[in-house]
């Protein structure tokens, strides 16, 4: 019966014009973008995914890191998750990162982190992403839960949860085994991969320690190997079958790298964009080198399928043509909620953070309009950049292999634009 759907699907594609689904003026433009006409080519022994397993940084962080400190961190004050959440949500983020996105699609919780104690839902996967983390141990100064970290949590919950499953008729069954995945959720989950580049080289490039050609030729080949690494890892321990690989974004371009390099005085060819170039290539560099990493190993891991979603160039597109993704070309570079300067964006006075003015305290707020802008805080994403993202990845825009799983999985991407929590979720808890 999947593969009558399969070919239906196929011919649909093949003999229908493309159109936009009708998700409003922002997702239209992320539907319609690709350079190239989109047909599905279905992987072979293709299972639509039971379940999401999400590794990376602050990017997709849900809860980690604010659960392992808590009160320690301005994200637990508004104006963080002022958009669907309508209050702190635990995300670096004025409301949704791209993994809020995916679970939405396929019609499941949104994910738990894996630190989460109270009333955990691992049912349809995890969430082991946590903020400042790196892809190579080395540069793991901020926090220790690099991706190598992050694998292993991930195997010691297939572990424990399938010791629980097998004990669970003389541990009063259903109620233990309430919330832990099955084992058919480790091997037909997709595993998604989003680290930036930010966290393992921003420090030292952007104080100068670190020039650009030492990072491509030293740091960049050993970042590739850790990822190739790890999917080896998940594929073999884990049971894991399907990936989806995020490349890094335009570091070049956040507020926080520009003020950086602006303060210390140093002059910085600009990109098309105003950005700066050489982080810009250094990225380019490293998503080369990724991209044909995966492309030698894939044929090594015959019963996997491995997506490489291209965010580098998604994010090239939308700050070719901002107006028609619904952002404003005047904020491209500017950070939503930030303090001052050119870029809206102060080192000392971040978004959330209390300072004093005139003998008043107050707090870093927001602009109007967080849906104008591309960076939230001056490091991470608006909602509105992540969502498109979410859908380029989705309908297999910028993806390799190229397959919609939007059709081909009958996703929903219709409280995409215009929801909030309680609207997507109303019998769901959020926790404070």
């Amino acid at each position: 019966m999947r593969s009558l759907q399969h070919l239906a699907i196929l011919l649909l594609q093949l003999f229908l014009l493309q159109g936009v689904v009708n998700f409003g003026p922002r997702l239209a433009a992320a539907y319609s973008g690709a350079s190239a006409t989109l047909f599905s080519v279905v992987p072979p022994g293709f299972v639509c995914p039971e379940g999401l397993f999400a590794f990376g940084g602050s990017v997709v962080d849900t809860g980690n890191s604010l659960t392992a400190m808590p009160f320690a961190s301005r994200v637990e004050n508004l104006p963080y998750g002022v958009n669907f959440f309508k209050r702190p949500a635990r995300r670096y983020s004025d409301g949704r990162v791209i993994v809020d996105y995916l679970a939405q699609a396929f019609k499941f919780p949104l994910l738990t982190p894996y630190l989460r104690s109270i009333d955990p839902d691992f049912s349809r996967g995890a969430n082991f992403g946590y903020a400042g983390a790196t892809i190579i141990r080395k540069t793991a100064t901020y926090t220790r839960f690099f991706f190598g970290v992050q694998q292993n949590q991930l195997l010691r919950l297939k572990q424990n949860s399938l010791q629980v499953r097998s004990q669970a008729p003389a541990l009063a069954g259903f109620t233990v085994t309430r919330g832990l995945p099955r084992n058919e959720t480790f091997s037909r989950g997709l595993y998604i991969i989003k680290f930036g580049l930010k966290n393992d080289l921003s420090e030292l490039v952007n104080s100068g320690a670190l020039s650009f050609e030492n990072a491509t030729r030293e740091y960049v080949p050993e970042i590739v190997s850790e990822i190739i690494s790890g999917i080896q890892n998940l594929y073999e321990n884990a049971g894991a079958r399907m990936f989806m690989v995020f490349n890094p974004t335009l570091v070049g371009c956040l507020p926080s790298t520009l003020t950086a390099f602006a303060q210390r005085n140093v002059s910085f060819a600009e990109d098309e964009f105003g950005c700066v170039a050489e982080w810009n290539d250094l990225q380019n560099a490293y998503n080369c080198q990724l991209d044909a990493a995966i492309k030698n190993l894939r044929p090594t891991l015959p019963n996997a399928t491995i997506f490489l979603a291209d965010s580098f160039s998604v994010q090239k597109k939308v700050f070719s043509n901002p107006e028609s993704f619904g952002f404003k070309k005047e904020f491209l570079l500017k950070t939503c909620c930030g303090y001052g300067g050119e870029y809206n964006y102060d080192e000392d006075r971040k978004c959330a953070d209390k300072y004093e003015e005139d003998g008043i305290t107050t707090r870093v707020g927001a602009c109007e309009s967080p849906n104008d802008y591309v960076s939230w805080d001056g490091i991470h994403d608006t909602e509105a950049l992540s969502r498109i993202y979410a859908q380029y990845a989705l309908t297999g825009k910028f993806l390799d292999p190229p397959v919609d799983l939007s059709t081909l999985c009958d996703l929903d991407l219709s409280k995409f634009s215009d929801s909030t929590f309680a609207e997507a979720y109303p019998n769901a808890t959020l926790l404070d």
